[in-house]
């Protein structure tokens, strides 16, 4: 802060919410009542960067509004198919979607019952988004599976090395 003065980004491409999020965040008052609440003028920078693999924007983004996935789909008597994705849910954000799936070669689908768009990256193009991940971690629930993903997840062991057992067992 120089001479009193906040200055804030937009916490869009660069911050941790898509461009909708802070148009619908951001209003003439806000302004006004930053003066009130910490005695300074707040100023809005615009930011118009693009998602990028070179920081952590994308982690947060990720522990907000994406996933892993693991899908064993039936496929016959004898054999099942697994499917692990890594996917991203945003309604309004078709551009956002679409820049973020270019950078992981992912591909970007409309659903009609939730109005938005998935951008989804399948098990054979994962490697990119892992290592991207194990730069930049997560901090929420996609971190489990995911670390699930990279060391075996069985039973509890206990401090001995041994499989515990719940008590229903």
């Amino acid at each position: 802060m120089v001479g009193g003065r906040g200055r804030v980004a937009p916490p869009a491409k660069g911050g941790l919410r898509p461009p909708s999020a802070f148009n619908k965040a951001w209003s003439p008052a806000r302004p006004i009542l930053g003066a009130r609440a910490y005695k300074m003028d707040i100023q809005l920078i615009q930011n118009d960067n693009n998602p990028t693999l070179d920081n952590a924007w994308l982690s947060g983004f990720s522990d907000s509004e994406g996933c892993f996935t693991v899908s064993v789909i039936k496929r016959s008597e004898s054999y099942n198919q697994v499917q692990v994705r890594y996917i991203l849910s945003q309604k309004n954000e078709l551009e956002l979607m679409t820049k973020i799936a270019a950078l992981f070669d992912g591909k970007v689908t409309y659903l009609k019952s939730y109005d938005g768009y998935n951008m989804t990256v399948n098990l054979s193009k994962l490697r990119k988004v892992i290592s991207y991940f194990n730069i930049y971690s997560l901090k929420t629930g996609p971190r489990v599976a995911r670390d699930c993903q990279r060391r075996p997840c069985g039973p509890p062991r206990t401090p001995g090395g041994e499989a515990a057992l719940s008590s229903a067992q």
